[in-house]
């Protein structure tokens, strides 16, 4: 109803319960069942198979071209559109996209289709899962995908007036690996931009013009990664850059994988390879992982047969496949060229280990990783003896105190740092409102992701002086 009379356009489709199918195009579109998994398209309404109730499930999406025009129909923005090209600093710093290999290399190969034109578009596309109810017990996930333009500088390409929702996949369940279902209208609208082109109205030079535009990369976080790109993100094979040659150990008291030999990407005379006593208990000698490119990935993923879709028509990867499924992002024919596709979200990252840390230094319950499951997984690997816990006479278990142990002073002192904190307006959030001085709590859960990075990159380094070496 907002967006509507602004002339942006909004695509609904109806879509299979099973996540088979988007009933669109002159294949699907009028069909009453789902072709794959012969689910109703739509609700049964009192059991009465005459009456249609409301679709089973709903996507929407909302088209890339109406908002290209409209940005280019304003001259203030049309010439920030410019700015990789004519506003930023052209030196060896890297300040910018623009300046990354995967940019460059895209000018140099297409130069004659795309490459070195100033209105060309490099798009982001970015998606998680997340509970639009709020609340926190709801098992509710609902994906938005929001595209960003990285030829905006950078302190506007993630501002909220230049984000774009692309696709919204409505819930109450992720679609998981099915995701490739609900990336076909995007994949058509970007496959159209980067052949043919858009031609606009630039308001700046005063002229109709063509423009082109590419998706650079995708930003998630691990999981999401592996829907998108469709390779293994968990067991003996869950890291993305080591593939096969990954270093993978189950522990069964803590009942989760975990990934080791990462130092083997130091020098070769490194001190950490000999450290025995650090790590698990082995020298690494192994240097990194043999490169693959993304044709020689290309070549293995396109041999895949897999069938999406929930259904009874699901065909899935063999088992021990470093790959899940062939990402729909492969229909774009510069994909293959790219040495970046998939990047991690740092600002995730950085707050599952700020929270992890917290936890741990704190001894908050269900949040701490030096746990009674984790000393016993240390014993059974044979290292770290000092920290193997001791069963006592009655039976119980006694967890030795280790260097990150710290007492009830000392959590005083690192919680009265947080209580009297001062910041300035913007710098984040007050943590002052977190902090329990009365029982020696800090809420976590309260902190958005940007306090997070700060406290991991500023603030914890400056409270912990004086408590841990």
């Amino acid at each position: 109803q907002m967006i509507c009379p602004l002339g942006l356009e909004v695509e609904k489709f109806h879509a299979c319960r099973n996540d088979c199918i988007l009933y669109r195009g002159k294949e699907y579109k009028d069909l009453e069942k789902c072709p794959k998994c012969e689910a109703p398209r739509y609700k049964d309404v009192k059991n009465d198979s005459r009456t249609k109730g409301g679709p089973v499930k709903v996507a929407w999406y909302f088209p890339v071209h109406p908002r290209l025009e409209r940005l280019f129909a304003n001259a203030e923005t049309a010439k920030l559109l410019r700015w990789h090209e004519e506003g930023r600093r052209k030196d060896k710093m890297l300040r910018h996209p623009a300046v990354g290999s995967d940019w460059r290399s895209i000018d140099f190969m297409f130069k004659n289709n795309f490459g070195y034109g100033a209105r060309n578009i490099m798009f982001g596309l970015s998606t998680d899962g997340m509970n639009p109810f709020d609340m926190v017990r709801t098992n509710h996930s609902s994906w938005p995908m929001m595209i960003c333009i990285y030829n905006l500088p950078p302190w506007l390409c993630m501002k909220r007036a230049y984000l774009q929702l692309a696709v919204m996949i409505q819930g109450p369940k992720q679609p998981g690996n099915d995701i490739n279902v609900y990336l076909e209208p995007l994949m058509d609208d970007l496959q159209k931009l980067w052949n043919d082109g858009l031609t606009v109205w630039d308001e700046y030079t005063k002229k109709h013009c063509l423009v082109k535009g590419m998706l650079l990369n995708t930003i998630t976080d691990l999981p999401g990664r592996g829907c998108l790109s469709g390779e293994a993100t968990k067991g003996y094979h869950g890291c993305v850059e080591c593939l096969d040659e990954t270093v993978a150990k189950w522990l069964p008291n803590s009942n989760k994988m975990v990934y080791m030999g990462h130092h083997r990407g130091l020098l070769r005379h490194h001190p950490y390879r000999r450290d025995k006593e650090s790590f698990d208990g082995t020298e690494e000698h192994r240097q990194l992982p043999k490169y693959r490119d993304r044709k020689q990935i290309f070549k293995e993923v396109s041999k895949l047969k897999v069938a999406l879709g929930k259904g009874k028509e699901k065909v899935p990867a063999p088992a021990g496949s470093l790959w899940k499924k062939t990402s729909i992002f492969w229909k774009l024919s510069y994909w293959k060229h790219l040495t970046i596709c998939h990047s991690l979200d740092r600002m995730n990252i950085t707050k599952n280990i700020c929270a992890s840390t917290l936890g741990t230094l704190l001894a908050t319950k269900g949040e701490s990783k030096d746990s009674l499951k984790s000393r016993m997984d240390l014993e059974q690997m044979g290292v770290r003896p000092e920290l193997h816990p001791i069963t006592l006479e009655d039976g119980t278990n006694k967890l030795p105190v280790a260097s990150w142990t710290i007492s009830k002073g000392e959590k005083e002192k690192l919680l009265s740092f947080f209580d009297e904190l001062k910041v300035p307006t913007g710098y984040c959030a007050n943590l002052k409102r977190l902090v329990n001085m009365r029982d020696l709590k800090l809420n976590i859960s309260g902190m958005k992701a940007h306090d997070y990075h700060v406290m991991m990159t500023q603030l914890l380094p400056v409270a912990l002086r004086g408590i841990l070496p």
